[in-house]
């Protein structure tokens, strides 16, 4: 079956500057079309509207690659995400610390394999991606986290796909909706301004206690080892520090102002 007709605009730099050109497949080969250069006024709004156009002569059937253009390339063979992923790790293994390469082996064999290994590359789109992370969140396995970084493992297989030429789909598993979103985490200390109302909320005996921890930055051991003698009102300054020996280390803070 020919492969439906794609394509786009590709823009590479030169040394006389920026090149535009299209690349398409038609009638199940692959096309590569120059355009020209940014200095003779090709742009990337040009370059997609002479896509467009290019792309609806050929669903009519009209289009002819121009004299000029480069060589049509017949499709290399497109692999599987099986194949290409195993040659990509393989192919990485003398440049990463093993405990990356159990990591990668781990995203591979547990999950992206077991969902991806039977599509081509060009099969692998956003909808693709979106079902399997939707998969990975009804089974429940899986934090947000390690979700989150087979997706990132799938990004980069698929990062050499496209600059392999192996598939023209911009990279599916890409942006930050294709992500996670990780629950907000319990807190267990009070924000900044919620500081405030919680010191107002407290009773009478409580609240210089929480003003003076939280203005003074002291540990719970260091409040309830304070005494009049650790006061300075002259200077505003508060002398705190456990120790077990006259030797011991104290430090001064500011008091919280009133």
């Amino acid at each position: 079956m020919a492969r439906r007709s794609t394509g786009q605009v590709v823009e590479r730099k030169r040394t006389q500057g920026t090149v535009y050109a299209l690349r398409f497949y038609a009638g199940g080969e692959r096309h590569y079309v120059t355009l020209g250069t940014a200095e003779q006024g090709w742009n990337r709004r040009r370059a997609e509207d002479d896509l467009a156009a290019t792309m609806a002569a050929v669903r009519a059937g009209t289009w002819k690659p121009p004299r000029d253009s480069e060589a049509i390339t017949k499709p290399r063979s497109e692999p599987t995400f099986h194949v290409f992923a195993s040659q990509w790790l393989e192919g990485r293994r003398g440049e990463l610390r093993p405990r990356t390469v159990a990591d990668y082996t781990w995203a591979l064999s547990y999950h992206l394999l077991p969902r991806f290994k039977n599509y081509r590359l060009s099969q692998i789109g956003v909808a693709e991606v979106d079902a399997y992370k939707a998969e990975k969140l009804r089974e429940g396995k899986l934090g947000a986290a390690q979700i989150n970084k087979t997706l990132k493992i799938l990004a980069m297989i698929m990062d050499v796909a496209i600059e392999y030429e192996l598939t023209d789909r911009a990279n599916p598993a890409r942006g930050r909706r294709r992500r996670v979103k990780a629950p907000k985490p319990q807190r267990t200390w009070v924000e900044p301004e919620q500081l405030m109302a919680l010191i107002e909320a407290a009773d009478t005996y409580h609240r210089p206690i929480l003003a003076t921890l939280a203005g003074a930055g002291l540990r719970v051991g260091e409040a309830l080892a304070l005494n009049w003698r650790a006061v300075n009102l002259a200077t505003g300054t508060l002398t705190v520090g456990i120790a077990k020996t006259d030797a011991g280390s104290y430090r001064e803070v500011d008091m919280p102002g009133g």
